[in-house]
């Protein structure tokens, strides 16, 4: 981050990007949705606001740390309760 910053200092640099993290540290964030500026200010502020931009940074972070996305279906997992379910539902529900 550091060399970035020594690199674009006195200089306007237009970042276009997905992962909100290469753009945390930028001055400015425009955030655009069908091509329209929905949303515009720094990183902080951007998260403060709890729009857009707040909610995807939210969905990322997690998506990173190994989180599940809200109603994302963890027993579907080997062991997981939809498997077990499974197991205990009679032979005609399962197909058998």
């Amino acid at each position: 981050h550091e060399a970035l910053a020594d690199v674009t200092r006195d200089r306007a640099i237009i970042v276009i990007a997905h992962r909100l993290s290469s753009v945390m540290y930028a001055d400015e964030i425009l955030f655009l949705d069908e091509g329209r500026i929905v949303e515009r200010g720094a990183h902080d502020v951007l998260v403060a606001r709890g729009g857009r931009y707040a909610a995807l940074y939210a969905l990322q972070t997690r998506m990173s740390e190994g989180e599940p996305e809200a109603g994302e279906d963890r027993g579907a997992e080997p062991g997981g309760e939809a498997e077990e379910a499974a197991e205990d539902a009679p032979q005609e529900a399962r197909g058998e």
